[in-house]
């Protein structure tokens, strides 16, 4: 599986655990069911792999909403370059527990607390979810992830994520939100 894959794969892991920790919270229907065309977050990635260091930006936008499906425009800078606006669709009347590639991701939560993280310049009260994962695909012995979520971030909620699958590091952190005012 090439690099910007295992980048995709990992971060549909991370919504997927920020929908499941929201919702485990909240006792609530799939979170992006609130999602409204135009909310949009944009995240840096910071990838550390045996001793190099890759970095990347993504930004995922409402493009359409419908009642069983939300659809994201998609655009990512990766490697030093701009790659083609891709599309997302995740079903909202289902678990959404799989990437595109259809393995599985299974989740261990060892700890949830109440913590404050500064990013961007911009302090925001989060959940603090440390987790351990399995996998069939990524070879790695273990999976670690640290993932701040907060209610002040539209869509997934995520403000940082660390991911520690090997000797490698991948960080996602916050570049910027917004909500839309379209449906």
């Amino acid at each position: 599986m090439n690099a910007p894959a295992r980048l995709g794969m990992l971060a549909y892991a991370l919504v997927l655990c920020a929908m499941l920790v929201r919702a485990e919270e909240k006792k609530e229907e799939h979170p992006y069911k609130k999602a409204k065309v135009g909310d949009w977050i944009e995240f840096k990635v910071t990838d550390e792999k045996s001793g190099k260091t890759f970095e990347s930006k993504f930004k995922l936008t409402v493009k359409e909403k419908y009642e069983n499906e939300i659809v994201f425009a998609r655009n990512e800078h990766y490697d030093g370059r701009d790659m083609p606006e891709g599309e997302e669709h995740i079903e909202l009347n289902k678990p959404y527990r799989q990437d595109g590639d259809g393995e599985s991701f299974q989740y261990e939560i060892t700890s949830t607390k109440d913590a404050k993280i500064s990013v961007g310049g911009k302090e925001y009260a989060c959940k603090l979810v440390e987790m351990k994962i399995t996998t069939s695909g990524l070879d790695a012995d273990e999976i670690t992830r640290q993932v701040w979520i907060s209610a002040e971030v539209p869509l997934d909620g995520i403000v940082k994520s660390v991911t520690h699958y090997g000797k490698n590091t991948k960080t996602r952190e916050l570049l910027g939100c917004g909500k839309g005012a379209g449906k």
